[in-house]
This record gives C-alpha cells, structure tokens and sequence, in this order.
C-alpha cells in the first residue's frame, strides 16, 4: 500500500490504494440476523414473538456472564431434569413401539407377548444386515435402538400415538425420528 503525500508535510500524508476494513465477527453477524428475525416477529403483536424477543434480551444481558441461547430460552434443563431432547426421543421411541405394535403384532394375546416379540425382532434386526423398504416393520425397526421386552411394555402401556408424519413413502420420516443431538450440544 502506497503513501501518497498531499503536501509536503508528512503529517498529511494518506493511505492509497485498497483498504480492507474489518469485518465483523460471525457472532455478531449471527446477534444481527436474531434481531432483524425478532424485529419481523414483533411488529406482528404475537405473544410467541413477544417472547422471542424477551428471550433474545435475556441472552444478550447475561451472555458476558454466562447465559446460553438454551438457558435464555428456556432450553436447558434444570439439575436432575432430563434434557428435552431426551424426553421428545423416549416420546418418540415410544410411539414407534406402540405403532409397530398396532400394525404387525395386533393379532399377539397380550401386550406382554406382543412386547416380547417387537424385543426381539429389534434385537435380530440390529444383529443383522439391515435393508428395509418404506411400510414394512424394518422401516421403523431402522429408526429403534435395541431394548428390552421390559421398555416395551411400559411404552405399550403408555400407549402413546405415532404423530401424523410422513416421509417420502408415507412412513416415519428420518429427521423426526432420530434423537436430535445437536440440541443436546448446544445447551
């Protein structure tokens, strides 16, 4: 970069040529976007945007002292709480188990022999080559960990519904049956 001297004093002399100004952190360009979404929502007068932006305030008070996106929202759990995202995956696991349940085990005497049959057709499905195609019971096996006849019983009890989701074929779709562990990151 080139000094060009406007007189003869160099005291008056200027920079020349391309300049690179700073540009701003990500974080701040990120704390823009939030306050340009929280702006939108409450021009529109909705007691979720009204949160929005009272959770966006809390965050930024507390953030030089700690305060998490998840703690300013709401998202992280108290000690001895279990995480959300723990919760929504058991809600989930649950409502796969009642769902499998409903469709191939219906015709089973008791919950008892129905869970016991879901165990272990779960256990061989993940001991072998796992190909499946949409509305077959390997479709949703595909989306369950391996677990006890005891889990299942509790969670045909519970006799929790399997939302209204479809994926591409009518069945589960696979991000809203996978545990979301980036949330679990975050807080």
């Amino acid at each position: 970069m080139a000094i060009k001297p406007e007189c003869s004093r160099p005291a008056e002399s200027r920079l020349v040529g391309p300049q690179n100004p700073v540009s701003p952190s990500p974080a701040l360009v990120t704390l823009g976007r939030l306050h340009r979404l929280a702006d939108g929502l409450f021009e529109r007068e909705d007691e979720d945007a009204a949160w929005f932006k009272a959770a966006l305030m809390v965050y930024e008070a507390g953030a030089g002292d700690g305060v998490t996106l998840c703690r300013a929202f709401g998202l992280a759990p108290t000690p001895g709480q279990e995480g959300w995202w723990t919760s929504q995956a058991g809600t989930r696991r649950d409502a796969l188990l009642c769902e499998i349940a409903s469709r191939f085990y219906a015709d089973e005497p008791s919950e008892r022999r129905q869970a016991e049959r879901i165990a272990q057709r779960l256990a061989r499905f993940h001991s072998g080559a796992r190909l499946w195609r949409p509305g077959t019971i390997e479709e949703l096996l595909h989306y369950l960990l391996p677990t006890s006849a005891r889990t299942v019983r509790r969670a045909l009890a519970a006799g929790r519904p399997l939302p209204a989701v479809a994926g591409p074929q009518g069945g589960v779709s696979q991000r809203d049956a996978q545990t979301q562990t980036a949330a679990a990151d975050c807080c």
